[in-house]
């Protein structure tokens, strides 16, 4: 059995993007957070899929606007999306943008 580092090496050596999901609900509410998972699911239409926590205020605005706008994130970008892990430093950050 591995130890916990030993599985946390191991994990991060998974090739994966690192992405920024955007959310709006009207003027007010703006949210942007990490997403490192997203799969194509339909060319007609072009369609997207990513995880968003369910019990979170973006799912919410998703859920009632159907809208969200994904940034790819370069290689080097690791610490903007680093940034976007923590909601309350997510949320100051995508108001200053």
């Amino acid at each position: 059995m591995l130890d916990e580092q030993a599985k946390k090496t191991m994990l991060r050596k998974i090739p994966h993007g690192l992405y920024i999901c955007g959310v709006r609900d009207g003027e007010e509410t703006i949210n942007g957070f990490t997403v490192s998972w997203v799969m194509q699911s339909s060319f007609k239409p072009p369609l997207i899929v990513n995880c968003v926590k369910q019990d979170s205020g973006s799912h919410a605005i998703i859920k009632k606007t159907g809208v969200y706008a994904l940034s790819f994130l370069d290689s080097g970008q690791k610490d903007m999306a680093a940034k976007f892990l923590n909601p309350k430093v997510a949320l100051v950050i995508s108001l200053l943008m």
